[in-house]
């Protein structure tokens, strides 16, 4: 209690509320000082507020962010790319050029020229096999097949007491050579 009279007492903001009481025969006013009820349910709200959130990836926590701690940094891995946004959002995408070791996939549609591996290239103009013959189930080249089906024909000429010789085309397409003699 402070016995000055002609003081007054006054709030600095909405956040208080100052009402003076009557003097007493001491001439002291007795001023009650509160703070708003605004302020009070304020408080309130802050009391009940989340404190705390927990961060998770696939169900497992990671990080408690909290007023302590208050920090949550995203960091690009491989092929992801992150964006900050001028309106504080965050993109997660994925990045132009990427490396995988394994894709499985049931459509794929491309555009342009596609390179698979060093040897094999489909464009608009055809595919094009550049690599080596290696096994019977291994996909082939044009040249390869014309050379080796050139090497694989049989060419029966008439020799010493052979009179003549005809050939003939089998039910399968193949060549029959007949000797005469």
């Amino acid at each position: 209690t402070v016995n000055a009279d002609g003081a007054s007492v006054s709030a600095g903001s909405s956040a208080l509320n100052v009402v003076a009481g009557a003097k007493d025969a001491n001439n002291i006013t007795d001023y009650a000082v509160d703070l708003s009820q605004t302020t009070k349910d304020s408080l309130v709200k802050a009391d009940t507020a989340l404190q705390s959130v927990v961060t998770q990836i696939d169900g497992v926590d990671v990080k408690t962010v909290d007023q302590n701690d208050n920090k949550v940094n995203f960091v690009s891995g491989d092929n992801v790319e992150l964006s900050a946004n001028a309106d504080g959002s965050i993109t997660v995408g994925t990045a132009a050029d990427v490396n995988f070791n394994t894709v499985n996939t049931t459509n794929l549609t491309t555009t342009g020229t596609t390179q698979l591996g060093n040897s094999f290239t489909v464009n608009n103009g055809g595919s094009y096999y550049t690599g080596p013959i290696t096994d019977g189930d291994h996909i082939t080249n044009k040249t390869y097949v014309d050379q080796t089906a050139a090497a694989s024909r049989t060419e029966v000429a008439a020799g010493t007491n052979v009179a003549n010789v005809t050939s003939t085309t089998g039910a399968n397409g193949q060549a029959i050579y007949t000797v005469n003699a």
